[in-house]
């Protein structure tokens, strides 16, 4: 009996992340999630999936950030049209809770729809896991704000665009 305690205590022990998140680094990696959105009275819906590369500086607690990232699109307004993709600049500002960082993050977003395209802004919460020093697993759900949308006389698209992303750190 006393073996198979100090067996599954090790067992545990191994299989359970103890090491302190050291997010400082360069980090490339993909995304998959799904858009559900408006571009004025129409819905824009679909799938997302594209690349992103960034870089954290953690300094105690605190991480800062920076981040570009595009994502190739199915998604479409109910005409028909398509949401070719979109593009960001994202700042970042986390919080190390060890192998988890939640963070805000914000910046200018680029977007093109059918032969329109538009700059607006981005913001959006996230939370990262590092499941070993060099993979991280997220989440993250972002809000744009375009107005005007190609200068055509459309309103904004708005929505939120939720993400799962895979990153791997050098």
């Amino acid at each position: 009996m006393h073996r198979f305690a100090l067996a599954s205590t090790l067992l545990v022990t191994a299989a359970s992340p103890s090491f302190a998140g050291d997010w400082t680094g360069a980090y490339l990696g993909g995304q998959i999630g799904r858009l559900d959105g408006k571009l004025d009275d129409e819905s824009l819906k679909g799938g997302i999936y594209g690349v992103h590369a960034g870089y954290n500086h953690q300094m105690g607690s605190v991480v800062l950030g920076g981040e570009i990232d595009y994502d190739f699109s199915d998604a479409k307004l109910d005409t028909g049209e398509k949401l070719d993709g979109i593009g960001r600049l994202k700042g970042k500002l986390g919080y190390d809770f060890g192998p988890w960082m939640a963070y805000a993050t914000a910046g200018v977003a680029y977007a093109q729809v059918g032969g329109l395209n538009d700059t607006g802004t981005v913001y959006g919460l996230g939370v990262s896991y590092m499941a070993i020093p060099e993979w991280i697993i997220s989440g993250e759900v972002l809000q744009h704000d375009f107005k005007s949308f190609g200068g055509a006389g459309l309103s904004d698209i708005d929505g939120p665009q939720l993400t799962l992303r895979a990153s791997y750190k050098f």
